[in-house]
């Protein structure tokens, strides 16, 4: 290839990187990173950058410094996809079989919702080499993105429970506004039932002459294909209320409450104002005290936020419903509360 072809082709490949550099400035508002993208693109095309350095700085500071950028650029880039772009995870239990495995890795989109930005060096791929400082997620910004979080998107969210950096993966049931209630097994979202999705699994036990004994899981398409005689002697394994005792939230629902018989309970939306009671600040207390950083506490049937006396509330984030697709052995909203929209990572992209 001539010098003078090449010379073109790296000029063209530098306009059209830096064409979709000036659409990222655009969107992000990030001039920093706009540019250090520019200088990694130089680097590999025009190389105008190494050029200007070489007639300006001795050869031994010149070589340092050019062959650090080798180092430095490819961590850069790695950086920057995985803030911006996708990011891989392992699925840490069975909440979503049949779909994905425990152990399976995953890639999320973080374009679809909008790349968060970090709040800290902490929060920046391998920034927790550097610093162990913690952040408070409620004051995250979160980049314009393509499309809204619909209910039945499989997304990745982190754990917004204190001392914990679990991420989980689950699907949207509940948006925020939204009414949700479970009976014998069936959702129902502001008092209309929902479709089950073929993907959904459950637990089933086999009937006989002595009782009940333990059954197996099937997914809506396997039960289907079962049998009929074999349809007719298993059923869902369904827990009754004051039958036994789950991990539900809120824990004062535990004896009322369980996977199969849930709610109603509404679902926080931003700018949404509630009238506190003391029969729904349980549902509602750890929300309120995430987003204020602040302490609830109740004396005699009155509610206080820190030491200040409220009746009610305004909402500064939306909150989602989330649950797993194997309904009977997953730890989700039934469990762990509404998920604030702050701790979303992205939207499942693939898995491999």
């Amino acid at each position: 290839m001539s010098k003078s072809l090449k010379s073109n082709i790296s000029k063209i490949v530098f306009i059209l990187f830096f064409g979709l550099i000036i659409c990222f400035f655009i969107w992000s508002r990030l001039f920093i990173v706009s540019l250090l993208l520019v200088l990694f693109i130089d680097c590999i095309s025009t190389q105008f950058l190494y050029k200007f350095l070489k007639r300006k700085l001795t050869k031994n500071t010149y070589t340092i410094i050019k062959y650090s950028t080798y180092l430095i650029f490819p961590i850069g880039l790695a950086i920057f996809f995985r803030i911006f772009i996708f990011e891989i995870y392992s699925i840490p239990s069975s909440s979503m079989e049949r779909i994905l495995s425990k152990g399976e890795m995953i890639v999320i989109n973080k374009l679809d919702y909008g790349p968060k930005m970090p709040n800290s060096i902490t929060e920046v791929p391998f920034g927790s080499l550097f610093s162990s400082e913690k952040t408070n997620d409620t004051t995250y910004n979160r980049l314009s993105g393509f499309e809204k979080i619909e209910r039945n998107d499989i997304i990745v969210f982190k754990s917004f429970k204190k001392n914990s950096s679990k991420k989980f993966i689950k699907r949207i049931i509940g948006l925020p506004g939204e009414t949700i209630q479970i009976v014998n097994s069936n959702v129902s979202i502001n008092e209309q039932q929902q479709e089950e999705l073929s993907t959904y699994v459950f637990d089933y036990i086999t009937k006989d002459t002595k009782g009940f004994i333990a059954g197996k899981t099937y997914s809506n398409t396997e039960y289907k294909k079962l049998p009929l005689q074999v349809q007719q002697k298993i059923t869902r394994n369904i827990h009754l209320p004051k039958t036994i005792v789950e991990n539900i939230f809120p824990k004062e629902k535990v004896f009322d409450w369980t996977r199969d018989f849930y709610g109603p309970i509404t679902i926080p939306k931003k700018g949404n104002t509630i009238q506190l009671t003391m029969e729904n600040i349980i549902f509602y207390e750890e929300a309120i005290a995430l987003e204020t950083q602040k302490t609830i506490s109740i004396q005699n049937d009155i509610i206080y936020l820190d030491n200040e006396k409220i009746n009610s509330y305004t909402f500064l984030f939306n909150y989602f419903f989330v649950m797993g697709d194997n309904r009977h052995f997953s730890n989700d909203s039934r469990a762990i509360g509404f998920v604030p929209e702050y701790t979303i990572q992205g939207k499942l992209w693939f898995s491999f």
